[in-house]
């Protein structure tokens, strides 16, 4: 008897430990205080504000807000891969930026971010042959950035280092970070 109840009292230990931890991983990969995506957006946007000047454009020049629409025919995603999302592009022709966020619908983050990822190299090949702003050089840099069951698209980067060359690693990882900062 003694050893059925110790193997019972295992077994219900190991359920509450297996059940905590994944309740403990899915509040690391959530947004704080239930916020919806467009003020992680907005986080990122007044980062870059604060970094070098209030333009009033953020990450983004001259952003326009992605329909719901776009999402399905810019990046040929469909309605169960996604619950939430909001994203900017540049509405200049000359400018690669975006700044795209979805949250995936359970097991289906691969799925966008590979939808995202050959956006990406789409843009890269528009613009390899109108380099004109560093908009090739922005594209190539860019990254799909995954944090849980969201799928980030950064194509963004303010323009050239101090040497004249563009460099846009550093505001890759500026956005990064304050991306990771909206998060449990």
């Amino acid at each position: 008897m003694k050893r059925k109840t110790l193997l019972a009292a295992v077994t219900v230990l190991t359920a509450l430990l297996l059940f905590g931890c994944s309740l403990n991983q899915n509040k690391e990969n959530t947004i704080k205080d239930n916020k919806k995506l467009a003020v992680v957006i907005d986080h990122v946007n007044t980062v870059f504000n604060e970094k070098y000047g209030a333009t009033g454009t953020g990450a983004v020049t001259m952003p326009v807000m992605m329909e719901k629409t776009d999402f399905y025919s810019t990046f040929a995603l469909k309605r169960e891969d996604f619950s939430d999302y909001y994203g900017l592009s540049s509405i200049s022709m000359t400018n690669s930026d975006r700044l795209v966020s979805v949250r995936c619908k359970e097991g289906r983050t691969e799925a966008v971010s590979g939808a995202f990822e050959k956006y990406r190299k789409d843009l890269m090949n528009q613009y390899e042959f109108y380099r004109v702003g560093g908009s090739y050089e922005r594209a190539k840099a860019g990254k799909v950035y995954v944090k849980g069951d969201y799928v980030f698209l950064l194509v963004l980067g303010v323009g050239k280092g101090a040497d004249g060359a563009y460099d846009f690693e550093g505001d890759l990882q500026m956005a990064v970070t304050a991306i990771d900062s909206m998060f449990n």
